[in-house]
This record gives C-alpha cells, sequence and structure tokens, in this order.
C-alpha cells in the first residue's frame, strides 16, 4: 500500500532541487563579492609589480620608444603617483627622465565626472634630452610617434560638449638639453607653474593663479620667463574675447640659439644680445565681431616695446634699439625708429596687417619717400642676400658669394611696399617701388669676367680676359617689384673711360631676363649683350649679326676701327680694374 506522501514525491520529482537552488544563489553572491572585492582592490592590485608591467606593456606596445616605471600607485579615492619614470627612443636613448610624478586626481572622479581635477600636480628629479635632426623630426616624436598612416577624407568637425580639465602644475626640469644640428643648449632648468583650468570643447583656458614658465641656466642664471596674471583668459577657437595680462622676460643671446633651427639656413650665424623685458596686454572682441572680422581681427596690444642690445645676422649688424609696438584691430603698427645698423642706419617703420592671410607688411604712400637705410656699409652677404637682384655677386651662390670683395656705401628711400609674409605669396602679390643710392661700390663679382670674356670676340679685346672687377657711383636706381619680379634701368657701373648699363627684370625664383650694354668714349656705338640664366649662372650672349656689322656700324677706314676697339679695351680695362701685372 502506497502512502499518499510517497506517491506526491514520486509524481513530483523536481521538490528536491530547492535545496540545490539556494547553493546557486550562495555561488553567485560568492562571484559578485569576489568582484566586488576585485573593483575595491583593483588600483591596489595595478599598484603592484604585475600590474605595473601589465600597464608598462600596453603602452610599449602602442609607441616606437619604451616607457619605464620603477613604481606607481594608484587609489580610487587618492592621487595617483608615478617613480622613477622613464622614456627611451627606439634606439635605447634616454629622452627623459623623472624621480617623482604626483597628481590629485582620484580613479574614482576620473571615472564617474565629465570633468578631470588634476589637483595639485607635481613633477620633480626630472631631465630631459632633445634632439632634433637634419629632417625636422626629433627625438620625442620618433619615439611617441608612429609612422602616419594615409590621411582619411576629413569630415566635416562635430561641435562637442568637450571636457573640463582643471588643476595647478608644479613641474620642474632639473636639466633641460636641446641639441640641433647646428646648435645647442645645454642642461638649462626649466620651471613651470601654472594654474588653469581648460574646456576642450569652447578652447577656452582660464588662468586661476598667477603663473609662469621659464628656463635658466644654473650657471650664468642667464634665461627667459613668461608670467601670466591671474584672471587671464586665453581661446583658441574664439568663441570667447581674449583677455590676458603678461610679461615676457627674455634673455636675446639665448633666445638666438633656441630661434636658430627655426629660420634654417638663413639663422647661420645669428647672434644676439640684451635682457630686456616686454609687458603685454592683450584683449580681443567678442564672438560675433570675431566671425565677422577675421580670428585676429580684433585683437589690440597696448603700447608695449621690444629692444635689444645687438642683433647680427645675413650680413646685418644692429645696434642698440628699442622699438615701441601697438595693435589696433588686428593690425600691428610699427613706430618710425632709428636703429644703428653696418656703420649707417636702418629705419623701421609701417604696419604688419594680421587680417590677412597670410599677414601682410604695409608702408605706405606719403607725402614723400619713406627713407629706410641710409650710410649702410655693403658687404657680400647682404649683397647676396637681401640685394640679390642687383649684379653684385652674380655668378656666384652660398658661400662663394660670401667670399666676394664688395663694398660701398648705400641708402634706400621706399614710396610704398605691400609684402605678405609667405615667400609664395609675394611672387603673386608682392609689390614695392624704391629708390636705391651705392657710393663708391665695389665688387669682384664673376659676372664681370664672363662679360670680359664674350667681348674678345670683337677683334682687339683680348687684353680683357683677366678683368675681375667693376664699380662706380650709383644714382637714383628706381627698382620696381611686380608680379614676382624686380625691375630697373640705368644701374651703370664704370669710370670716366667706360661703362656697363644694366637693365631689365630678375625674378624672385632668380632667373634673369637683362640686357647689359658697353659703351666707352672711345666709339660712339654701345654695344649690346644678353643676359639670361639665373642670378648664381648667368649666360651672357652676344648678336651676332651685331659682331657681323660691326664695322659697317662704326663707320670708317679699318684703321679707323682698330683705334676705336683700342679705346674700347682701355676703357675697359680701366672699369674692371685690370692688374696688368698679373697673369
Amino acid at each position: 500500500m502506497t502512502t499518499e506522501t510517497g506517491t506526491a514525491a514520486k509524481m513530483n520529482p523536481a521538490m528536491p532541487e530547492k535545496k540545490k537552488s539556494g547553493r546557486w544563489w550562495k555561488i553567485l553572491l560568492g562571484v559578485v563579492g569576489v568582484l566586488v572585492l576585485l573593483v575595491i582592490l583593483g588600483p591596489t592590485l595595478m599598484s603592484t609589480g604585475m600590474g605595473k608591467n601589465y600597464i608598462v606593456g600596453k603602452v610599449n606596445a602602442e609607441i616606437p620608444g619604451k616607457v619605464s616605471m620603477e613604481g606607481i600607485s594608484l587609489g580610487w579615492f587618492s592621487g595617483a603617483k608615478v617613480q622613477g619614470f622613464k622614456l627611451q627612443d627606439p634606439d635605447g636613448k634616454d629622452v627623459m627622465t623623472a624621480g617623482e610624478l604626483t597628481t590629485g586626481l582620484a580613479l574614482l572622479d576620473a571615472l564617474s565626472s565629465s570633468s578631470l581635477s588634476l589637483g595639485q600636480v607635481k613633477l620633480t628629479g626630472a631631465k630631459a634630452e632633445i634632439v632634433t635632426f637634419e629632417d625636422g623630426t626629433n627625438n620625442v616624436t620618433r619615439s611617441l610617434m608612429k609612422a602616419a598612416a594615409p590621411e582619411a577624407k576629413p569630415e566635416a568637425a562635430k561641435e562637442s560638449g568637450g571636457t573640463a580639465i582643471s588643476g595647478v602644475i608644479d613641474a620642474v626640469v632639473d636639466e633641460l638639453t636641446v641639441r640641433t644640428p647646428t646648435v645647442s643648449v645645454e642642461k638649462t632648468k626649466v620651471t613651470v607653474k601654472l594654474g588653469f583650468d581648460v574646456n576642450t570643447g569652447t578652447g577656452v583656458v582660464r588662468i586661476t593663479e598667477d603663473s609662469l614658465v621659464e628656463e635658466r641656466d644654473s650657471v650664468t642664471k642667464g634665461g627667459n620667463r613668461i608670467s601670466l596674471a591671474k584672471g587671464s583668459v586665453l581661446s583658441w577657437k574664439g568663441k570667447e574675447p581674449i583677455n590676458f595680462t603678461g610679461e615676457v622676460d627674455y634673455d636675446l643671446s639665448r633666445l638666438a640659439a633656441l630661434v636658430t633651427p627655426l629660420l634654417g639656413e638663413k639663422g647661420v650665424g645669428l647672434k644676439a644680445s640684451g635682457l630686456h623685458t616686454m609687458k603685454l596686454r592683450v584683449q580681443s572682441g567678442a564672438r560675433e565681431q570675431a566671425e565677422s572680422r577675421g580670428s585676429l581681427g580684433t585683437l589690440q596690444l597696448e603700447s608695449t616695446t621690444i629692444a635689444w642690445d645687438s642683433i647680427s645676422c645675413g650680413g646685418f649688424t644692429l645696434g642698440k634699439a628699442v622699438v615701441p609696438l601697438s595693435m589696433k584691430d588686428g593690425v600691428l603698427e610699427i613706430q618710425t625708429t632709428q636703429i644703428p645698423a653696418n656703420n649707417g642706419a636702418l629705419t623701421v617703420q609701417g604696419a604688419v596687417d594680421f587680417n590677412q592671410d597670410p599677414p601682410v607688411y604695409v608702408l605706405k604712400k606719403g607725402a614723400a619717400p619713406h627713407n629706410v637705410v641710409s650710410g649702410f656699409a655693403i658687404n657680400s652677404e647682404v649683397a647676396g642676400g637681401w640685394l640679390r637682384f642687383l649684379p653684385m655677386t652674380w655668378g656666384a651662390s652660398g658661400k662663394d658669394a660670401n667670399l666676394l670683395n664688395i663694398s660701398g656705401t648705400m641708402r634706400v628711400d621706399v614710396t610704398e611696399a605691400y609684402i605678405p609674409l609667405k615667400y609664395a605669396e609675394i611672387q603673386k602679390k608682392g609689390a614695392a617701388v624704391a629708390a636705391i643710392n651705392i657710393e663708391q661700390l665695389k665688387t669682384d663679382a664673376p659676372i664681370f669676367r664672363q662679360l670680359s670674356l664674350m667681348l674678345t670676340k670683337i677683334p682687339g679685346f683680348d687684353q680683357l680676359e683677366k678683368a675681375t672687377s667693376a664699380g662706380g657711383d650709383i644714382r637714383d636706381i628706381r627698382i620696381v617689384l611686380a608680379n614676382g619680379k624686380v625691375s630697373y634701368e640705368n644701374f651703370r657701373l664704370g669710370s670716366s673711360w667706360g661703362n656697363l648699363t644694366f637693365a631689365g627684370r630678375v625674378g624672385l625664383d632668380q632667373t634673369l631676363a637683362m640686357t647689359v650694354t658697353v659703351g666707352t668714349k672711345g666709339i660712339n656705338l654701345p654695344i649690346p649683350i644678353g643676359l639670361g640664366g639665373t642670378t648664381s649662372s648667368p649666360k651672357p650672349e652676344m648678336s651676332q649679326d651685331f659682331l657681323k656689322d660691326l664695322g659697317g656700324n662704326l663707320g670708317g677706314t679699318v684703321k679707323d676701327l682698330g683705334k676705336g676697339v683700342e679705346d674700347i679695351g682701355k676703357g675697359l680695362g680701366d672699369l674692371f680694374k685690370k692688374d696688368k701685372d698679373k697673369k
């Protein structure tokens, strides 16, 4: 006989499962508990040797260089700390080392908030060496950035709310060395004290404490410093007005070394001196104004000055000067200032209009031409650089041009000028009108030997084969820059016996389209020579028709022709200042 209980048990086999189901809940609670424990202990685990190696491995997998650290400390409610940090380049050379980096940013705040409060950020015991290579790259980018992938088609920019980041940085790099192919700054000390509040969405930076960035030589105490006052506002997207007050304390001897790499070949030989301060008070208009007039169209700079004790580069030697500057509505006004230069004077004046892209230097036409240069001693570097369009170094270039013997005293008066601050745009839109005077010019440019050899095609001119120099006084030569070419007429070199007169155009790309006319008292017939090629490699050419018809053009007997040629030879011999004793 079967009881009801037994029958029910057989008919409902699920009844014993109640006890088993309770065990699953315990397992689930255990798993949750372990996960909670792992979350709580996560920062601690990541701070262990195994966690540190995991983080370092992830970083090194993404960069060409190598990162290492002696220790790391993370916490949900406390800031992060990294000890013994080192960054090496792909060749294993140290780029940066740091004793300790601490921040006030806790993991919980970083994960739970849309803004990042870094708190006090402190860097101590740091050393760095930045090396710039011939191709323009440096060891920092080579260490941190992989080769660029092919550029994707750009998409329309999307507005973003951005991230708010705030903090106070107190960082010291005890030894920063900057090396370039041409110059280096050894073991300077860099200090950064910066209180900031940044919104990456609006592009606005607010300075929350008086701040500074300073580099200083620990031995000579020379250095540079930028200071920004508390309350200053900077904006790189133009969504809020700029308003900042600060100072720049600069040591030009050190700045020259730092700037030289940016100037390329033009910076070779740059030297400067002077310890000065430039005060800055900069404001811009509201966003609506900036949008209608350009990003710099509303920029205002209260009157300030830039000064130096001496600057030398490219054949220019400038003496002590203080140049007043101011900016209104994006136009930088340069107050007329006379500066000692090459035993004479250089007068800076005019304005730079930042409303245009690229910015443009403008010197407006006045009641009289503007004197820009007076009593200025010319040398081979100036002649082969800023005055390359004149035939004072033609036939030579680079270092060879700098070895030429060139002298004279120059005056330049500019009627007007419009010079974009970008070479490609100068070729398209650059324009200027000026007058040049050069007293007692002497030059031994190779072009004069070339021309004398050209003249040996005329019978009796063989005595000019060794002619190597020319000179004279240049009077009121009108120079015009337009359409990428410099043109002028009547640039005459010579003496009482004879002369060479240059006329035509010189391209900013150094191409020549000139004529040279040789004349002398001996005959009443100029000898024309075409001049093509480039300023580095001129190509003179005399008309064959002229040579063929020379006797008929001169007129008279063959005897008279011989006398005329002899007179030409005497005139050009004096013109080229040939030393008859030399062979």
